[in-house]
Protein backbone atom coordinates (compact mmCIF):
# COMPACT_ATOMS: atom_id res chain seq x y z
CA UNK A 1 0.00 0.00 0.00
CA UNK A 2 1.35 3.78 -0.65
CA UNK A 3 2.32 5.89 1.71
CA UNK A 4 -0.42 8.25 1.07
CA UNK A 5 -2.67 5.40 1.64
CA UNK A 6 -0.84 4.94 5.02
CA UNK A 7 -1.22 7.90 6.06
CA UNK A 8 -5.06 8.52 5.29
CA UNK A 9 -5.46 4.82 7.01
CA UNK A 10 -3.89 5.94 10.65
CA UNK A 11 -5.82 9.50 10.22
CA UNK A 12 -9.35 7.08 9.77
CA UNK A 13 -7.94 4.77 12.78
CA UNK A 14 -6.96 6.71 14.98
CA UNK A 15 -10.22 9.60 14.53
CA UNK A 16 -12.33 6.26 14.65
CA UNK A 17 -10.28 5.66 18.34
CA UNK A 18 -10.79 8.72 19.47
CA UNK A 19 -14.74 8.51 18.41
CA UNK A 20 -15.51 5.85 20.19
CA UNK A 21 -12.85 5.11 23.42
CA UNK A 22 -13.98 7.22 25.74
CA UNK A 23 -10.95 7.20 27.73
CA UNK A 24 -8.68 8.00 24.73
CA UNK A 25 -6.86 10.15 24.28
CA UNK A 26 -6.40 11.60 27.62
CA UNK A 27 -5.84 15.58 27.67
CA UNK A 28 -2.29 14.74 28.44
CA UNK A 29 -1.77 12.64 25.09
CA UNK A 30 -3.49 15.00 23.05
CA UNK A 31 -1.75 18.03 23.91
CA UNK A 32 1.53 16.36 23.46
CA UNK A 33 0.31 14.94 20.12
CA UNK A 34 -0.42 18.44 19.13
CA UNK A 35 2.91 20.36 19.99
CA UNK A 36 5.14 17.13 18.70
CA UNK A 37 3.04 17.56 15.24
CA UNK A 38 3.58 21.36 15.49
CA UNK A 39 7.01 20.90 15.83
CA UNK A 40 6.91 19.20 12.57
CA UNK A 41 4.57 20.80 10.41
CA UNK A 42 2.48 23.99 9.99
CA UNK A 43 -0.98 22.94 10.90
CA UNK A 44 -2.59 26.00 8.32
CA UNK A 45 0.07 25.27 5.39
CA UNK A 46 0.24 21.35 5.86
CA UNK A 47 -3.12 20.46 7.23
CA UNK A 48 -2.93 16.42 6.23
CA UNK A 49 0.70 16.02 7.28
CA UNK A 50 -0.42 17.77 10.50
CA UNK A 51 -3.09 15.32 11.13
CA UNK A 52 -1.19 12.56 10.14
CA UNK A 53 2.27 13.36 12.80
CA UNK A 54 -0.48 13.69 15.36
CA UNK A 55 -2.50 10.61 14.80
CA UNK A 56 0.87 8.93 14.79
CA UNK A 57 1.61 9.71 18.73
CA UNK A 58 -2.00 9.25 19.25
CA UNK A 59 -1.24 5.88 17.78
CA UNK A 60 1.73 4.85 19.75
CA UNK A 61 0.06 6.22 22.72
CA UNK A 62 -2.51 3.28 22.42
CA UNK A 63 -0.41 0.68 20.90
CA UNK A 64 1.12 0.31 23.89
CA UNK A 65 -1.93 -0.45 26.07
CA UNK A 66 -3.87 -2.42 23.34
CA UNK A 67 -1.01 -4.77 21.47
CA UNK A 68 -3.35 -7.40 20.66
CA UNK A 69 -5.48 -5.22 18.95
CA UNK A 70 -3.30 -2.91 17.52
CA UNK A 71 -1.80 -5.84 15.08
CA UNK A 72 -5.37 -6.31 13.64
CA UNK A 73 -5.40 -2.72 12.71
CA UNK A 74 -2.15 -2.92 11.06
CA UNK A 75 -3.17 -5.59 8.83
CA UNK A 76 -6.33 -4.26 7.72
CA UNK A 77 -4.96 -3.55 3.90
CA UNK A 78 -8.22 -4.69 1.40
CA UNK A 79 -5.58 -4.11 -1.41
CA UNK A 80 -3.23 -7.12 0.14
CA UNK A 81 -6.31 -9.44 1.03
CA UNK A 82 -7.86 -8.65 -2.08
CA UNK A 83 -4.57 -9.89 -3.57
CA UNK A 84 -4.37 -13.19 -1.59
CA UNK A 85 -7.83 -14.21 -3.02
CA UNK A 86 -6.92 -13.89 -6.37
CA UNK A 87 -3.79 -15.34 -6.83
CA UNK A 88 -5.69 -18.83 -6.62
CA UNK A 89 -8.34 -17.47 -9.17
CA UNK A 90 -5.76 -16.93 -12.05
CA UNK A 91 -4.10 -20.21 -11.29
CA UNK A 92 -7.34 -21.40 -11.74
CA UNK A 93 -8.52 -19.54 -14.87
CA UNK A 94 -5.01 -21.14 -16.56
CA UNK A 95 -6.31 -24.72 -15.27
CA UNK A 96 -10.03 -24.03 -16.72
CA UNK A 97 -8.33 -22.44 -20.10
CA UNK A 98 -5.79 -25.56 -20.10
CA UNK A 99 -8.19 -28.35 -19.79
CA UNK A 100 -10.79 -26.78 -22.95
CA UNK A 101 -9.38 -28.74 -25.05
CA UNK A 102 -7.96 -31.40 -23.19
CA UNK A 103 -11.41 -33.28 -22.07
CA UNK A 104 -11.96 -33.42 -25.54
CA UNK A 105 -10.65 -36.78 -26.82
CA UNK A 106 -10.80 -36.24 -30.49
CA UNK A 107 -7.76 -35.54 -32.34
CA UNK A 108 -9.70 -33.64 -35.15
CA UNK A 109 -9.80 -29.62 -34.19
CA UNK A 110 -13.08 -28.43 -35.90
CA UNK A 111 -12.56 -24.50 -37.89
CA UNK A 112 -15.98 -23.81 -36.02
CA UNK A 113 -15.75 -24.97 -32.77
CA UNK A 114 -17.07 -23.39 -29.79
CA UNK A 115 -13.59 -22.98 -27.64
CA UNK A 116 -11.94 -21.54 -30.61
CA UNK A 117 -14.52 -18.68 -32.25
CA UNK A 118 -16.59 -18.39 -28.02
CA UNK A 119 -13.13 -17.34 -26.80
CA UNK A 120 -12.61 -14.99 -29.55
CA UNK A 121 -16.25 -13.69 -29.80
CA UNK A 122 -16.55 -13.43 -25.80
CA UNK A 123 -13.39 -11.34 -25.70
CA UNK A 124 -14.23 -8.53 -27.88
CA UNK A 125 -17.72 -7.80 -26.71
CA UNK A 126 -16.18 -7.68 -23.10
CA UNK A 127 -13.31 -5.68 -24.45
CA UNK A 128 -16.09 -2.77 -25.62
CA UNK A 129 -18.51 -2.82 -23.17
CA UNK A 130 -15.33 -2.91 -20.46
CA UNK A 131 -13.81 0.20 -22.89
CA UNK A 132 -17.04 1.93 -22.60
CA UNK A 133 -17.38 1.61 -18.75
CA UNK A 134 -13.40 2.86 -18.30
CA UNK A 135 -14.40 6.33 -20.48
CA UNK A 136 -17.62 6.34 -18.57
CA UNK A 137 -15.71 5.67 -14.95
CA UNK A 138 -14.06 9.64 -15.46
CA UNK A 139 -17.34 11.10 -15.03
CA UNK A 140 -19.14 8.89 -12.32
CA UNK A 141 -18.00 6.84 -9.24
CA UNK A 142 -21.08 5.79 -8.39
CA UNK A 143 -22.10 1.69 -7.65
CA UNK A 144 -22.53 -0.25 -10.48
CA UNK A 145 -24.47 -3.56 -9.73
CA UNK A 146 -21.88 -6.01 -11.03
CA UNK A 147 -18.55 -4.90 -9.64
CA UNK A 148 -20.59 -3.33 -6.78
CA UNK A 149 -22.11 -6.74 -5.54
CA UNK A 150 -18.92 -8.54 -6.61
CA UNK A 151 -16.81 -6.48 -4.43
CA UNK A 152 -19.19 -6.48 -1.60
CA UNK A 153 -18.95 -10.67 -1.72
CA UNK A 154 -15.47 -10.38 -1.74
CA UNK A 155 -15.89 -8.03 1.27
CA UNK A 156 -18.03 -10.46 3.15
CA UNK A 157 -15.99 -13.54 2.67
CA UNK A 158 -12.73 -11.48 3.84
CA UNK A 159 -14.32 -10.63 6.61
CA UNK A 160 -14.92 -14.21 7.99
CA UNK A 161 -11.41 -15.11 7.07
CA UNK A 162 -9.88 -12.60 8.84
CA UNK A 163 -9.49 -12.06 12.62
CA UNK A 164 -12.07 -10.61 14.40
CA UNK A 165 -11.63 -6.94 15.89
CA UNK A 166 -13.53 -8.44 18.44
CA UNK A 167 -16.07 -5.94 20.70
CA UNK A 168 -13.95 -2.89 20.17
CA UNK A 169 -16.35 -0.64 18.35
CA UNK A 170 -13.72 1.45 17.23
CA UNK A 171 -11.99 -0.88 15.36
CA UNK A 172 -14.86 -2.80 13.74
CA UNK A 173 -16.30 1.40 12.83
CA UNK A 174 -12.76 1.67 11.50
CA UNK A 175 -12.54 -1.53 9.09
CA UNK A 176 -15.78 -0.67 7.60
CA UNK A 177 -15.65 3.01 6.71
CA UNK A 178 -11.99 2.21 5.40
CA UNK A 179 -13.60 -0.33 3.29
CA UNK A 180 -15.82 2.79 2.13
CA UNK A 181 -13.26 4.76 1.33
CA UNK A 182 -11.07 2.17 -0.78
CA UNK A 183 -15.04 1.13 -2.77
CA UNK A 184 -14.10 3.04 -6.23
CA UNK A 185 -10.04 1.92 -6.40
CA UNK A 186 -10.86 -1.84 -5.15
CA UNK A 187 -13.57 -2.13 -8.16
CA UNK A 188 -11.18 -0.68 -10.29
CA UNK A 189 -8.43 -3.30 -8.86
CA UNK A 190 -11.49 -5.84 -9.40
CA UNK A 191 -12.03 -5.15 -13.11
CA UNK A 192 -8.70 -5.36 -13.59
CA UNK A 193 -8.02 -8.73 -12.27
CA UNK A 194 -10.96 -9.82 -14.53
CA UNK A 195 -9.49 -8.99 -17.65
CA UNK A 196 -6.48 -10.80 -16.75
CA UNK A 197 -8.05 -14.02 -15.73
CA UNK A 198 -9.63 -13.89 -18.95
CA UNK A 199 -5.99 -13.15 -20.57
CA UNK A 200 -4.89 -16.55 -18.13
CA UNK A 201 -7.60 -18.63 -19.69
CA UNK A 202 -7.15 -18.12 -23.00
CA UNK A 203 -3.31 -18.71 -22.27
CA UNK A 204 -4.29 -21.83 -20.94
CA UNK A 205 -6.54 -23.00 -23.85
CA UNK A 206 -3.08 -22.48 -25.97
CA UNK A 207 -1.13 -24.42 -24.36
CA UNK A 208 -3.10 -27.38 -23.82
CA UNK A 209 -3.83 -27.40 -27.53
CA UNK A 210 0.34 -27.32 -28.11
CA UNK A 211 0.35 -29.76 -25.03
CA UNK A 212 -2.06 -32.19 -26.37
CA UNK A 213 -0.54 -31.87 -29.97
CA UNK A 214 3.06 -32.93 -29.10
CA UNK A 215 1.92 -36.42 -28.38
CA UNK A 216 -1.64 -36.64 -30.90
CA UNK A 217 -1.85 -35.22 -34.68
CA UNK A 218 -4.53 -32.73 -34.82
CA UNK A 219 -5.97 -32.95 -38.13
CA UNK A 220 -8.58 -30.20 -39.08
CA UNK A 221 -11.72 -30.45 -40.46
CA UNK A 222 -14.95 -28.24 -40.56
CA UNK A 223 -18.68 -28.99 -40.91
CA UNK A 224 -21.78 -26.63 -40.80
CA UNK A 225 -25.42 -26.11 -41.53
CA UNK A 226 -25.03 -22.50 -42.45
CA UNK A 227 -21.67 -22.93 -44.83
CA UNK A 228 -22.02 -24.95 -47.90
CA UNK A 229 -19.15 -24.06 -49.56
CA UNK A 230 -15.50 -23.20 -48.77
CA UNK A 231 -16.26 -19.97 -50.62
CA UNK A 232 -18.84 -18.72 -47.99
CA UNK A 233 -16.13 -20.35 -44.92
CA UNK A 234 -13.40 -18.63 -46.44
CA UNK A 235 -15.83 -15.12 -45.95
CA UNK A 236 -16.10 -15.60 -42.92
CA UNK A 237 -12.68 -16.87 -41.52
CA UNK A 238 -10.50 -14.71 -43.43
CA UNK A 239 -10.91 -11.84 -41.86
CA UNK A 240 -10.45 -13.46 -38.66
CA UNK A 241 -7.11 -15.26 -39.41
CA UNK A 242 -5.56 -12.66 -42.04
CA UNK A 243 -3.81 -10.57 -39.23
CA UNK A 244 -2.46 -14.24 -37.51
CA UNK A 245 -1.68 -15.33 -41.12
CA UNK A 246 -0.03 -12.14 -42.53
CA UNK A 247 1.93 -11.49 -39.04
CA UNK A 248 3.77 -15.09 -40.49
CA UNK A 249 3.71 -14.88 -43.57
CA UNK A 250 1.85 -17.40 -44.49
CA UNK A 251 -1.21 -17.31 -46.99
CA UNK A 252 -4.50 -18.25 -45.89
CA UNK A 253 -6.10 -21.53 -48.14
CA UNK A 254 -8.16 -20.74 -51.00
CA UNK A 255 -11.87 -21.63 -51.31
CA UNK A 256 -10.67 -25.20 -52.99
CA UNK A 257 -8.44 -26.01 -50.88
CA UNK A 258 -11.29 -25.49 -47.58
CA UNK A 259 -13.87 -27.61 -49.85
CA UNK A 260 -11.59 -30.03 -49.63
CA UNK A 261 -11.55 -30.11 -45.76
CA UNK A 262 -15.44 -29.60 -45.38
CA UNK A 263 -17.15 -33.25 -44.14
CA UNK A 264 -20.36 -33.70 -44.56
CA UNK A 265 -23.17 -36.88 -45.84
CA UNK A 266 -21.05 -37.33 -48.84
CA UNK A 267 -17.72 -36.77 -47.91
CA UNK A 268 -15.95 -38.60 -44.87
CA UNK A 269 -12.53 -36.61 -45.09
CA UNK A 270 -9.96 -36.63 -42.33
CA UNK A 271 -8.84 -33.12 -43.33
CA UNK A 272 -5.52 -32.25 -43.35
CA UNK A 273 -2.55 -31.98 -40.80
CA UNK A 274 -3.82 -28.98 -38.15
CA UNK A 275 -0.36 -27.53 -37.23
CA UNK A 276 -0.51 -24.42 -39.09
CA UNK A 277 -3.91 -23.75 -37.80
CA UNK A 278 -2.86 -24.30 -34.73
CA UNK A 279 -0.24 -21.30 -34.83
CA UNK A 280 -2.62 -19.26 -36.89
CA UNK A 281 -5.36 -19.94 -33.70
CA UNK A 282 -2.46 -18.91 -30.71
CA UNK A 283 -1.96 -15.53 -32.83
CA UNK A 284 -5.31 -15.08 -32.96
CA UNK A 285 -6.66 -15.39 -29.63
CA UNK A 286 -2.94 -12.57 -28.52
CA UNK A 287 -3.94 -10.23 -31.34
CA UNK A 288 -7.87 -10.14 -30.13
CA UNK A 289 -8.05 -11.50 -26.72
CA UNK A 290 -4.81 -11.31 -24.83
CA UNK A 291 -3.55 -7.83 -25.98
CA UNK A 292 -6.79 -5.67 -25.74
CA UNK A 293 -7.72 -7.58 -22.38
CA UNK A 294 -3.98 -7.00 -21.07
CA UNK A 295 -4.61 -2.98 -21.98
CA UNK A 296 -7.87 -2.93 -20.14
CA UNK A 297 -6.54 -4.52 -17.38
CA UNK A 298 -3.53 -2.03 -17.78
CA UNK A 299 -6.05 0.75 -18.04
CA UNK A 300 -8.24 -0.26 -15.13
CA UNK A 301 -5.10 -0.69 -12.64
CA UNK A 302 -4.16 2.91 -13.62
CA UNK A 303 -7.55 4.21 -13.15
CA UNK A 304 -7.51 3.09 -9.52
CA UNK A 305 -4.33 4.44 -9.21
CA UNK A 306 -5.69 7.69 -10.24
CA UNK A 307 -8.71 7.42 -7.81
CA UNK A 308 -6.16 6.81 -5.09
CA UNK A 309 -4.30 9.21 -5.87
CA UNK A 310 -7.37 11.60 -5.40
CA UNK A 311 -7.68 10.35 -2.30
CA UNK A 312 -7.14 12.96 0.67
CA UNK A 313 -8.24 13.64 4.43
CA UNK A 314 -11.35 15.32 3.34
CA UNK A 315 -12.41 12.01 1.07
CA UNK A 316 -12.63 10.05 4.03
CA UNK A 317 -16.01 9.19 5.57
CA UNK A 318 -15.94 11.10 8.66
CA UNK A 319 -15.97 14.98 9.90
CA UNK A 320 -14.01 16.87 12.55
CA UNK A 321 -10.98 18.10 10.97
CA UNK A 322 -11.65 21.45 11.16
CA UNK A 323 -11.81 21.49 15.07
CA UNK A 324 -8.52 19.42 15.36
CA UNK A 325 -6.75 22.10 12.71
CA UNK A 326 -8.23 25.26 14.42
CA UNK A 327 -7.07 23.86 18.00
CA UNK A 328 -3.49 23.82 16.74
CA UNK A 329 -4.09 27.07 14.22
CA UNK A 330 -1.91 29.97 15.41
CA UNK A 331 -3.25 32.94 16.79
CA UNK A 332 -2.72 35.99 13.96
CA UNK A 333 -4.83 38.65 16.64
CA UNK A 334 -5.83 39.68 19.85
CA UNK A 335 -8.64 41.54 20.82
CA UNK A 336 -9.17 43.33 23.72
CA UNK A 337 -12.94 43.65 25.23
CA UNK A 338 -14.44 45.76 28.41
CA UNK A 339 -17.04 43.56 29.70
CA UNK A 340 -20.36 45.33 31.76
CA UNK A 341 -20.97 44.81 34.38
CA UNK A 342 -19.41 40.96 35.24
CA UNK A 343 -16.77 39.57 32.93
CA UNK A 344 -17.22 36.53 30.83
CA UNK A 345 -16.62 33.10 32.69
CA UNK A 346 -13.77 31.06 31.32
CA UNK A 347 -16.13 28.40 29.37
CA UNK A 348 -18.11 31.94 27.91
CA UNK A 349 -14.96 32.97 26.93
CA UNK A 350 -13.73 30.36 25.14
CA UNK A 351 -17.23 29.93 23.38
CA UNK A 352 -16.73 34.23 22.00
CA UNK A 353 -13.46 33.55 21.04
CA UNK A 354 -14.64 30.58 18.30
CA UNK A 355 -17.23 32.55 17.41
CA UNK A 356 -15.51 36.09 16.40
CA UNK A 357 -12.35 33.33 14.56
CA UNK A 358 -15.32 32.00 12.88
CA UNK A 359 -16.83 35.42 11.84
CA UNK A 360 -13.35 36.75 10.93
CA UNK A 361 -12.33 33.27 8.93
CA UNK A 362 -9.22 33.14 11.14
CA UNK A 363 -8.11 32.11 15.11
CA UNK A 364 -7.78 35.33 17.35
CA UNK A 365 -7.61 35.51 20.82
CA UNK A 366 -9.93 37.51 23.08
CA UNK A 367 -9.21 39.32 26.00
CA UNK A 368 -10.65 41.19 29.00
CA UNK A 369 -8.59 44.43 28.85
CA UNK A 370 -10.95 46.01 31.79
CA UNK A 371 -14.32 45.06 33.85
CA UNK A 372 -16.84 48.26 34.36
CA UNK A 373 -19.69 46.94 37.25
CA UNK A 374 -23.17 48.46 37.56
CA UNK A 375 -22.66 52.45 39.04
CA UNK A 376 -19.14 52.82 37.42
CA UNK A 377 -20.67 53.77 33.72
CA UNK A 378 -20.25 57.60 34.29
CA UNK A 379 -16.82 57.25 35.95
CA UNK A 380 -13.73 58.23 33.96
CA UNK A 381 -12.86 54.84 32.01
CA UNK A 382 -8.99 54.32 31.90
CA UNK A 383 -8.25 51.97 29.47
CA UNK A 384 -4.78 51.95 27.93
CA UNK A 385 -4.52 50.67 24.16
CA UNK A 386 -7.08 49.32 21.91
CA UNK A 387 -10.99 47.98 22.24
CA UNK A 388 -12.51 46.40 19.94
CA UNK A 389 -15.75 44.69 21.81
CA UNK A 390 -17.48 45.92 24.89
CA UNK A 391 -19.70 42.69 25.65
CA UNK A 392 -22.89 42.98 27.63
CA UNK A 393 -25.07 39.74 28.63
CA UNK A 394 -27.90 38.80 26.53
CA UNK A 395 -29.68 37.76 29.91
CA UNK A 396 -29.74 41.40 30.83
CA UNK A 397 -32.23 43.70 29.73
CA UNK A 398 -31.18 46.66 27.65
CA UNK A 399 -31.13 49.70 29.12
CA UNK A 400 -30.65 53.32 27.94
CA UNK A 401 -29.79 55.07 31.53
CA UNK A 402 -26.84 52.08 31.84
CA UNK A 403 -25.88 49.87 28.83
CA UNK A 404 -26.04 52.32 26.50
CA UNK A 405 -24.51 55.27 28.87
CA UNK A 406 -22.29 53.43 29.02
CA UNK A 407 -21.61 52.32 25.20
CA UNK A 408 -21.61 55.71 24.61
CA UNK A 409 -18.85 57.03 26.91
CA UNK A 410 -16.67 54.00 26.32
CA UNK A 411 -17.35 55.79 22.08
CA UNK A 412 -15.71 58.45 22.99
CA UNK A 413 -12.13 57.25 23.34
CA UNK A 414 -12.72 54.29 21.07
CA UNK A 415 -14.77 54.81 18.28
CA UNK A 416 -14.61 51.39 16.57
CA UNK A 417 -15.86 49.50 19.24
CA UNK A 418 -18.50 47.12 18.30
CA UNK A 419 -20.91 45.52 20.69
CA UNK A 420 -20.77 41.58 21.45
CA UNK A 421 -23.21 39.65 23.23
CA UNK A 422 -22.98 36.75 25.76
CA UNK A 423 -25.72 34.52 25.43
CA UNK A 424 -24.68 31.20 27.31
CA UNK A 425 -26.33 31.84 29.78
CA UNK A 426 -29.39 33.29 28.52
CA UNK A 427 -29.68 30.14 26.16
CA UNK A 428 -29.13 28.02 29.41
CA UNK A 429 -31.80 29.27 31.58
CA UNK A 430 -34.50 28.95 28.58
CA UNK A 431 -33.31 26.00 26.67
CA UNK A 432 -36.70 23.95 28.22
CA UNK A 433 -39.37 26.18 27.20
CA UNK A 434 -41.26 25.41 23.92
CA UNK A 435 -41.17 29.59 23.21
CA UNK A 436 -37.22 29.62 23.59
CA UNK A 437 -36.80 30.61 20.42
CA UNK A 438 -39.23 33.19 19.76
CA UNK A 439 -38.09 34.64 23.54
CA UNK A 440 -34.00 34.74 22.85
CA UNK A 441 -34.94 36.85 19.50
CA UNK A 442 -37.45 39.15 21.00
CA UNK A 443 -34.36 39.89 23.55
CA UNK A 444 -31.94 40.52 20.69
CA UNK A 445 -34.09 42.50 18.83
CA UNK A 446 -34.41 44.71 21.33
CA UNK A 447 -30.59 45.17 21.94
CA UNK A 448 -30.41 46.28 18.30
CA UNK A 449 -33.44 48.66 19.02
CA UNK A 450 -31.04 50.19 21.70
CA UNK A 451 -28.00 51.06 19.74
CA UNK A 452 -30.08 51.63 15.78
CA UNK A 453 -28.87 55.41 16.01
CA UNK A 454 -25.42 54.96 17.26
CA UNK A 455 -24.79 52.42 13.94
CA UNK A 456 -22.98 50.31 15.32
CA UNK A 457 -22.23 46.66 14.48
CA UNK A 458 -23.85 44.24 17.24
CA UNK A 459 -22.47 40.38 17.31
CA UNK A 460 -24.59 37.38 18.59
CA UNK A 461 -23.29 33.81 18.51
CA UNK A 462 -25.93 31.12 17.39
CA UNK A 463 -27.84 29.54 20.00
CA UNK A 464 -26.51 25.84 20.38
CA UNK A 465 -29.23 24.52 22.26
CA UNK A 466 -32.74 22.91 20.37
CA UNK A 467 -35.84 24.50 21.36
CA UNK A 468 -38.45 22.14 22.63
CA UNK A 469 -40.77 20.95 20.22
Amino acid sequence: MSTKLERLRTLLFVHELEQESPDFPSATERKSAQVAAKGKHDPVAEPERYLTERARHLLEDWRSDHPDLAGIASHTNPFRQLRLLVLPLAALSVIIGFFLYQLDTSSEVNLLSVPLLGLIAWSIIACLISLVLWLLSFFRTEKTPLSHSLLCGIRRLLSRLHRSTGDHPGLASFQEKWWQTLHFPLRCRVRSALHLMAVLIALGSVIGLYARGISTEYRVVWESTFFQSGEELRGFLAPLFQPAVSLLGDQFPSADALDALQRSSASSTSGENAEQWIHWYAVTVGLLLGIPRLILALLWRLRSLQAEAALSYRSLPVSGWDRILYEAAPVTRTLRCVAYPTAPDDEELAELTEFLSQTQERKVQLEVASTVSFGEEDEDLCIDGSVDFAIFSLSATPEQETHRAFFSKLQTQHPDTKILLRTQAFDAKNEHLRDAGERRLTRVRAWHKLFSADQVELLVPESRSTPHQ
